[in-house]
């Protein structure tokens, strides 16, 4: 949605106002992930692969199982949310985002794809015993019951990246120069947190027998830091009534938060993400 009209001259552009919503596809990383608890633990897990969790099935609004439930594809996908005002080729830049991934899934869900049970290597001390092993992270090494077991490490309850930014347009064609469309090229950066819960079961061997810990952290916090590199080329046709447009955006976290209660996680969340939108017109300011 805009509210101006392209043919102004520049010192009489309005203020364009457009807002965006979503799903964004991430590309997540492989980072170190290190860990420390209250029972003598702190050890690294290296290379860990992230998974990303599109949660697209949510958009079969079709198949909801009770007219409540139709509205979950707003939430429950990695969806984003962009405000933006935009004046004198000065864009303004406020997003929302629902990151959605998975360190570690024991289980397969039919149709969903989630199970994610990575072959990493863990090197420290876990419950004051030296390790340096490679397991499953969900499922553990039956060979050494010494290394920690995670069958569900993920991190999405109430989890929201929020980020403000800055761009700026330069125009590679104008229809009021002779053209009949108008293309444009907005190099943007953002900076922004993480604030959310995890989510971790915890299942280590203790005196020959499995013990499991499972859980949402307490408190809702902010868990860490970004920052946005993007890119974004929008072609849209006369007086920009409607349009298209593609946007690659890196994005640098550094994470560290509470799990379990007991201890803290901290690993760096790093993605490529991939959006491509329609944009329409649907209101032109008064001149």
């Amino acid at each position: 949605m805009s509210f101006d009209d392209p043919t102004d001259p520049p010192d009489k552009e309005k203020l364009k106002i457009r807002l965006y919503f979503g799903p964004v596809r991430h590309f997540y990383q492989n980072t170190d992930l290190r860990i420390k608890l209250d029972n003598g633990t702190d050890f690294t897990i290296h290379d860990t692969p992230i998974k990303e969790r599109t949660s697209m099935e949510y958009y079969k609004v079709w198949n909801a199982k009770n007219f409540g439930r139709v509205f979950q594809f707003i939430d429950e996908p990695t969806n984003t949310f962009v405000l933006t005002a935009q004046k004198n080729k000065n864009e303004y830049i406020l997003t929302y985002v629902h990151p959605k991934y998975l360190i570690s899934w024991a289980w397969d869900e039919p149709g969903v794809g989630e199970h994610h049970n990575p072959l990493v290597r863990i090197s420290g001390t876990h419950q004051g015993q030296e390790v340096d092993d490679y397991t499953n992270l969900a499922t553990g090494n039956s060979e050494n019951r010494n290394l920690p077991i995670f069958p569900e490490f993920r991190n999405t309850y109430r989890h929201i990246q929020l980020m403000v930014g800055y761009g700026r347009v330069f125009n590679i064609l104008e229809s009021n120069k002779g053209n009949k469309i108008n293309l444009n090229y907005t190099p943007n950066i953002s900076v922004g947190v993480h604030v959310g819960k995890s989510f971790v079961s915890y299942a280590p061997f203790e005196n020959d027998q499995q013990t499991w810990y499972s859980g949402f952290d307490s408190k809702n916090t902010i868990q860490g830091h970004s920052l946005t590199l993007g890119n974004k080329i929008k072609l849209s046709g006369p007086k920009d009534k409607f349009g298209i447009f593609v946007e690659h955006k890196y994005n640098y976290s550094k994470k560290k938060y509470s799990i379990l209660d007991r201890g803290t996680a901290e690993h760096f969340l790093n993605y490529n993400s991939l959006s491509i939108g329609l944009h329409i017109r649907l209101h032109k300011g008064k001149k």
